[in-house]
């Protein structure tokens, strides 16, 4: 996804594959390339994650062996204590 985003941006950059409008000043371009940057990503980035979400690199079993066992400092028990109610509900100061 993040070579997605890079490949767009870069196409997308004023003169390298079009200049709208053209012969706008330096903002215009630079503003109206923004919005056509943010409008193709809105329109495609569903599409283009979920064709790459199965997509695996490499071989990552010695990396997850390793990690096997491991604690987890961010489990939901570390958090679900008295001062962190479960339900999300934290209420400051003394009711």
């Amino acid at each position: 996804m993040l070579l997605y985003i890079a490949v767009l941006f870069f196409v997308l950059t004023p003169g390298i594959l079009l200049s709208l409008p053209p012969g706008g000043s330096k903002f215009t371009v630079a503003a109206v390339h923004g919005v056509v940057f943010a409008l193709v990503f809105h329109f495609t980035h569903k599409i283009v994650w979920n064709s790459t979400k199965n997509v695996h690199f490499g071989n990552l079993e010695s990396f997850e062996s390793v990690n096997k066992g491991s604690y987890n400092i961010f489990s939901d028990s570390n958090f679900n204590s008295a001062g962190f109610p479960a339900n999300g509900s934290y209420v400051m100061g003394n009711k």
